[in-house]
């Protein structure tokens, strides 16, 4: 799978380069202030810099010009490097704890509960608030990020002026100069400051063996993994998705990166990433796959009342794109062969109206498990996302349909053949493919490809984080 940098992709690292260099005088604690911030979210749904991203013409007010890949996290080493190292931690280094960062860690509370031991265990929150009593027995126990918190809190009002006045200070900038951006970011820096203080008074009084955390790219994560940097404690980050675009899963601060499969394996060493630094272990909800106990057929029929001769396509809405699910709905009802049962992750009132205006859709029930949908359902269409990824490990028939994407993801592009951006096209190759002899051909290019996604030992991810843990912690 070869894999192009398109033009975003490249003058968004640049940018971000040139963003830690420009406000590497902003410090706090020992960190550049810059580089625990959340730099996608300074622009995220900004269509003005998004454009000038796409564009060629940005090169001319960049500084730092990375022409390869496997730059990116060369170039971030460099900065890692320079953090000043602090002292291992607690004085109490009796009865060290691994830490389970909560933060899109997404693993089963069974399965944590079977493979780490809660005397020796601590599942970390973002804040006490959420947290319900824990009632169930020898279950891992949590805590608040935000406990860990100074009692007097510290004004960063200074920062916030200081980062302003580097801004001024540039002069005009295509992207620095625009005012939502630097909005964004000033009013970012005090729960950066935030996230840098708790993190420190975690570290100093909690011992810490391993930190296990699901993302390094929030200013909560990112604070959390840069503090087990300094300190010298193994840190792990389990993929939490597949990888739709680089911003998302670099740079690397973890010590170590658990990931899905041989393809994440290849992607993080073409970025720079060391191949021991990256270790295959899958991620431990997928274990459910193959050891939930799931909906019976029964129970199915009795929730979603359909016309039984007909194969059952799911539909999962989890994005806010409508047109496109509008039209592919109607081509999917106008075959009069499909059940089909739409499971959204928020109900909108355009979502709603297609309930109404279709009334032949099922809307899935929220207390039904995905995994119990997926099963019961003959194909299942989607977007590129971990969902694809879930319906291929259930052996089931997967369709995508193709939306624009800012970042090159070749991820999903041996199934070529199943990926349309045409609603009336795709719903042609469901109705064709959902029958036996068009059906083999899925079936044999799934089983060629599925081990490049994948790790070949299902249902034990959960068994080798476990390990992974044992292994490094220290």
């Amino acid at each position: 799978m070869v894999r192009v940098v398109n033009t975003f992709e490249k003058n968004y690292w640049d940018l971000y380069f040139d963003f830690l260099d420009c406000f590497s005088s902003l410090l706090f604690d020992g960190y550049p202030i810059a580089m625990l911030s959340h730099f996608y979210g300074l622009m995220k749904d900004n269509r003005t810099i998004t454009a000038k991203l796409q564009s060629s013409q940005l090169r001319k007010a960049l500084q730092n010009d990375l022409d390869k890949e496997i730059s990116f996290q060369h170039k971030y080493d460099k900065y890692l490097t320079k953090l000043p190292k602090r002292k291992p931690g607690s004085k109490n280094q009796n009865g060290k704890k691994v830490v389970l960062h909560d933060f899109r860690l997404r693993v089963p509370d069974h399965i944590l509960q079977r493979n780490f031991n809660p005397a020796a265990t601590l599942l970390l929150k973002r804040n006490t608030k959420n947290i319900k009593k824990n009632l169930v027995k020898h279950s891992i126990p949590l805590k608040g990020l935000d406990s860990y918190l100074p009692a007097s809190q510290h004004s960063f009002k200074s920062y916030q002026m200081k980062a302003q006045h580097l801004f001024s200070s540039m002069g005009y900038h295509p992207v620095f100069s625009h005012k939502e951006f630097q909005n964004r970011f000033i009013i970012e820096i005090p729960s950066i400051g935030k996230y840098i203080q708790a993190s420190r008074v975690f570290f100093e009084s909690v011992p810490v063996s391993c930190l296990v955390i699901g993302d390094t790219n929030t200013p909560e994560s990112r604070a959390m993994s840069l503090e087990a940097f300094r300190r010298g404690v193994p840190c792990i980050c389990l993929q939490h998705g597949v990888i739709g675009g680089s911003f998302g899963f670099l740079p690397k601060t973890a010590s170590i990166m658990a990931v899905h499969g041989p393809y994440e394996l290849e992607w993080y060493r073409k970025k720079g990433v060391p191949e021991s630094a990256v270790k295959i272990t899958g991620h431990p909800r997928f274990d459910e796959i193959t050891k939930r106990k799931m909906m019976t057929r029964r129970v199915f029929e009795k929730t979603y009342p359909f016309n039984q001769s007909r194969k059952v396509v799911l539909l999962p809405i989890h994005h806010e794109e409508i047109q496109f699910t509008r039209k592919l709905v109607e081509a999917l009802v106008a075959t009069g062969r499909l059940n089909i049962i739409m499971k959204t992750k928020v109900d909108t009132p355009e979502t709603e109206k297609m309930f109404k205006d279709f009334p032949e859709i099922r809307k899935a029930n929220k207390y039904n498990h995905l995994y119990d949908l997926i099963y019961h359902a003959d194909a299942v269409i989607c977007y590129k996302s971990t969902v694809a990824l879930e319906t291929l490990l259930f052996n089931k028939p997967l369709f995508i349909w193709e939306q624009p994407l800012l970042c090159s993801m070749d991820y999903f592009d041996p199934f070529s053949n199943f990926i349309e951006n045409d609603p009336v096209r795709l719903t042609n190759k469901v109705t064709k493919y959902l029958y036996p002899a068009a059906k083999k051909d899925h079936e044999k290019l799934r089983e060629l490809i599925l081990p490049e996604l994948y790790t070949d030992e299902k249902g034990i991810a959960g068994k080798r984080l476990a390990q992974l843990v044992r292994s490094i912690s220290s």
